[in-house]
């Protein structure tokens, strides 16, 4: 498990951790309606992204969830910035969750598979 995953453990089980929420609602506040694609607007609109997490920081929350490594075009078909193999995600994710991808393998059909098909890479501009 990584040091970050255990140390947000430790915190969440001696006290309460406030996080943001609502982000679409404080989006189609300022006139962004349901029809756009909110991850695009990290490309599109980044200021108002930004000025959201500051206004939520400010009001205390200490958690600030992001969806940066979503952006997309208008209809989720094109990365905007940054892709990433599909692979390296879920090898990301699985480290976040503290959890090995090598040791989550189980024998299919004679053949040794792995959640993440082939070994991922761990993006580190995800959880730095």
């Amino acid at each position: 498990m990584s040091t970050r995953a255990q140390e947000f453990r430790d915190q969440l089980s001696s006290r309460v951790i406030v996080a943001d929420g609502a982000m679409g609602t404080m989006l189609y506040s300022r006139g962004v309606f349901i029809n756009r694609c909110f991850d695009e607007l990290n490309l599109s609109s980044p200021d108002m992204v930004r000025q959201i997490h500051q206004e939520y920081a400010k009001a205390g929350a200490e958690i600030l969830e992001t969806n940066t490594f979503g952006a997309t075009d208008a209809i989720g078909l094109k990365v905007g910035e940054k892709p990433v193999h599909f692979r390296d995600l879920h090898a990301t994710l699985l480290y976040q969750m503290g959890l090995d991808q090598d040791a989550l393998s189980y024998l299919y059909l004679g053949r040794k598979e792995r959640l993440t098909e082939v070994r991922g890479e761990i993006v580190k501009e995800i959880i730095s």
